[in-house]
């Protein structure tokens, strides 16, 4: 109030900044109805009978990065095969999750039974780029944690984190960001093989059928169950099969062999032990 008529005076604003968003500041300033509005952090007025007035507006946008993300399941610690690409099959889950909040966004990787990868980014079907990664954009900046969830029920499939370790890292997105930062997150599962054999020593009678009951249990003692592909090795040549164990981890029917004959399983489970009795 009381100021001479023609009096200029400044408006200055300042700790308008917030960590994390970008900031644009707009003075609008009102003479004698006229309005007239500027992008600026400082403003104008010049007194007058009818009071100007002028007011402040700022607009935040949150600032925002990208990151590339992939899923690997290796088998043996190389890239899976043909055959075993149903060991790997299932769908992979992984969070981001920005520190210091609940927030998160969820990424699924799925695998089917050809070896097929496809993503979902929060629910919604994303593309893979050429080297199988999908890029997530819109991401708010700062310091994420990424992992792996449902880890349990992977381990009971004997499907382990290699990289990072426990399937978990950090990672900082930020705004501008020169190169896009990249994380693989990698599974892998231990597989082996099991041959039996039938060789007589002192006789080359190859008629006779001998037969074996055959026993799979896991590292903890339980029952290894399920069907696996084999390759039985006949005197009159090759057959490529498959076997099955029961929910005892017992063959079922029993092995019958020849002299000479013999029959690799293979896709065991790495570490299982096995019992192997002719009868």
């Amino acid at each position: 109030n009381d100021l001479p008529i023609g009096t200029e005076v400044t408006f200055i604003e300042s700790g308008m900044t917030v960590d994390g968003y970008s900031v644009s500041s707009t003075f609008t300033k009102t003479v004698n109805s006229g309005v007239n509005t500027t992008t600026a952090t400082a403003g104008r007025l010049y007194a007058a009978e009818t009071a100007p007035t002028g007011a402040f507006v700022n607009t935040y946008i949150r600032d925002t990065g990208s990151l590339r993300l992939k899923k690997t399941v290796t088998v043996n610690g190389v890239m899976p095969s043909e055959e075993d690409f149903a060991l790997v099959k299932g769908t992979y889950t992984i969070l981001l999750n920005p520190k210091g909040t609940q927030t998160q966004k969820i990424v699924k990787f799925i695998i089917d039974e050809q070896g097929k990868v496809t993503a979902e980014v929060g629910g919604s079907l994303a593309t893979l780029d050429k080297d199988g990664y999908v890029v997530i954009d819109n991401l708010p900046t700062g310091i994420y944690r990424i992992f792996e969830t449902e880890l349990t029920p992977l381990a009971n499939k004997g499907i382990l984190p290699v990289s990072p370790t426990g399937g978990e890292t950090e990672i900082e997105i930020t705004k501008n960001q020169a190169t896009i930062p990249t994380v693989e997150i990698i599974n892998n599962k231990d597989i082996g093989q099991l041959k039996i054999s039938k060789t007589l020593k002192r006789s080359s009678n190859r008629e006779v059928e001998f037969t074996f009951t055959v026993e799979l249990k896991d590292k903890k003692g339980e029952a290894v169950t399920g069907t696996f592909p084999a390759t039985l090795n006949q005197n009159n040549g090759k057959i490529e099969t498959t076997v099955s164990f029961d929910d005892d981890g017992q063959l079922q029917p029993n092995l019958k062999l020849h002299a000479d004959e013999s029959i690799v399983i293979r896709q065991i489970p790495a570490g299982a032990n096995y019992t192997v009795s002719e009868t």
